[in-house]
């Protein structure tokens, strides 16, 4: 599926080429699976075409940025050269950025090799330490500055992105929080753009210090801008236009069908209408050439298979999170289209010592930071996944609306745990259609480019079981 166009709590455009940043640094913020990556897609996709350099990496959590960074700069060094050929000191910058690299890399690997331990740990750590002495302290400030250097050769500018910065090491962040200190500070042709859940931002003011004032530091060191669930009228407008293209007619119950299952995930609504092809009947029976349509029939049969297909998700998700965890999402499923109350509602069900609540509070902070729930404004909170409710409820049955009172950590001790690997049986019902996996969204996308500044430039539930999505209202 194409790019959304949308906005954020505050009416502004997502998109950076679109709505220009007011610095050099955008940070893209929001739960699992709200379209921080699509945005990136987006940015990275409007550089590369106004021919811009770009690097671009995604944070793991075993292995330190530097390497990452390597990796990112290796693949796009044919690139980079191809940029500076012919140029006056095209050579000289390509090495210059390889030197660099190598700087860094050889810093971390002197740091880990320092406190390495076993046989002739002291003969290691004093020529660690003389090695230290002499190697320069090569930041991902300098890597910035070696892309800017390239980029200012050909009148371009250069970006830089950085997806799952909740991932990253305190010393990582700290490294980026300098990043874009200097973008700032210093002339550069160098723009950042990170993306992260909502806990980056905390770890970010963490890596800064903590001290009184990195709220507003971090403020405004980046530009935030927060993504959320797309409104229905914009998500049945795209899907709409993507089944007309496919010349496939939609039934407006159908659609509206697809839409509550979707919840305003535009990944989760590409995989509902794929699935909803694969049930299109004939607009006149016995009769293909009148072309395709989608009815009810064939939305119910599309959530159905995309719950199938999802089952071990949600059976795995459920399995590896904490008591607490598990505890909150059942009463969240038990309340169904409700949702559950966080505060004097969810404190009627049942009596708890302040540390149980605490540990609610850091339940519902961690379920909500993965994408699983939303809380909307009035403070109720609701799955994100229609799904996923759906499974929760039918594997707890009827206790689900009473977890509060027993111990779910004694539940889970019984044959039918998933902790154990096991699981409560199924209903065996085969579900037609192809069992193909299904395609993630297309995030490419099309879109104006109306300003000529900053990089932006010359660069741009089931139905009736779990309610509606719009009365959320988020």
């Amino acid at each position: 599926m194409e790019y959304i166009p949308r906005t954020d709590q505050h009416g502004r455009w997502l998109a950076a080429d679109t709505s220009p940043p007011k610095g050099r640094s955008v940070l893209y913020t929001g739960a699992s699976g709200m379209g921080k990556t699509a945005e990136l897609d987006r940015a990275e996709q409007v550089a590369r075409s106004n021919g811009h350099d770009v690097l671009r990496l995604s944070v793991l959590g075993h292995e330190p940025l530097e390497y990452q960074i390597m990796r990112a700069v290796t693949a796009e060094l044919d690139t980079l050269k191809q940029g500076q050929k012919g140029l006056p000191g095209g050579r000289r910058r390509i090495k210059k950025l390889r030197r660099t690299m190598q700087q860094m890399v050889s810093r971390r690997e002197t740091r880990r090799f320092s406190v390495d331990g076993g046989y002739g740990r002291l003969f290691r750590l004093t020529a660690a330490r003389d090695r230290q002495v002499q190697l320069p302290d090569t930041t991902l400030s300098d890597v910035a500055a070696c892309l800017s250097d390239l980029a200012e050769a050909r009148g371009a500018q250069s970006v830089l992105m950085i997806d799952d910065l909740h991932a990253a090491s305190q010393k990582d962040l700290a490294e980026v929080n300098q990043l874009s200190t200097d973008l700032e500070q210093h002339p550069s042709r160098t723009h950042f753009i990170g993306a992260g859940r909502d806990e980056v931002i905390g770890k970010l003011i963490s890596a800064s210090g903590g001290d009184s004032g990195a709220q507003n530091d971090i403020s405004r060191q980046y530009d935030i801008r927060q993504c959320q669930p797309i409104p229905d009228e914009v998500l049945q407008f795209t899907l709409a236009r993507e089944m007309s293209r496919a010349g496939v007619f939609l039934n407006p119950e159908a659609s509206r069908q697809i839409l509550t299952e979707a919840n305003g995930n535009p990944q989760r609504l590409t995989e509902l209408r794929q699935s909803a092809m694969a049930y299109a009947t004939p607009v006149l029976p016995n009769d293909p050439s009148s072309g395709l349509r989608v009815d009810q029939t064939a939305a119910q049969a599309a959530i159905g298979r995309t719950r199938k297909i999802k089952e071990p998700f949600y059976r795995n998700a459920w399995k590896n999170s904490a008591d607490a965890d598990r505890q909150l999402l059942g009463q969240i499923a038990g309340r169904g289209a409700r949702g559950l109350t966080v505060g004097a509602s969810v404190r009627r069900l049942g009596d708890r010592t302040d540390q149980e609540w605490g540990e609610i509070d850091a339940a519902r902070q961690r379920l909500t930071g993965a994408g699983w729930i939303r809380e909307s404004e009035a403070g109720r909170l609701r799955y994100t996944d229609p799904g996923m409710q759906a499974w929760v409820a039918d594997y707890l049955g009827d206790s689900a609306p009473h977890l509060s009172n027993p111990d779910l950590r004694q539940r889970e001790t019984g044959p039918q745990s998933p902790v154990v690997g096991t699981t409560k049986p199924a209903p065996d019902s085969p579900v037609p259609g192809p069992s193909t996996p299904l395609a993630g969204p297309s995030r490419a996308g099309n879109g104006r480019n109306p300003r000529t500044d900053r990089f932006g430039s010359g660069v741009g539930q089931s139905p009736g079981r779990v309610g509606r999505h719009r009365a959320e209202r988020y």
